[in-house]
């Protein structure tokens, strides 16, 4: 049997899996992913008003899908949050520089 590898901690320039999040959270242009989300949830909400072809089962899917991109962009704003205070925090422990 062969002996397993350690898994190695990743680089600060590897990605932890979401490199895109990652990407926005850090430069936090948000321009194109907000079109983009307004534009899919406009057709949606267009779509669930006007009760176009699909039934119930149709209409419960588009509810799905607009709930899902409520909690993306609230998952967004927590993480925006998050981040805030890890500045913050790291501002304030450390050392403040002596002027001379």
């Amino acid at each position: 049997m062969a002996a397993q590898q350690p898994k190695s901690n990743p680089s600060p320039k590897q990605s932890m899996g979401y490199p895109t999040m990652e990407k926005l959270l850090e430069t936090e242009d948000f321009t194109q992913l907000n079109q983009s989300f307004k534009s899919c949830y406009e057709t949606l909400e267009r779509m669930f008003k006007s009760k176009a072809g699909g039934g119930l089962g149709k209409q419960k899917q588009i509810r799905q899908a607009l709930q899902a991109y409520e909690l993306t962009t609230d998952l967004i704003k927590y993480l925006l949050e998050v981040k805030k205070r890890m500045v913050e925090a790291a501002k304030s422990s450390q050392p403040s520089e002596i002027k001379r």
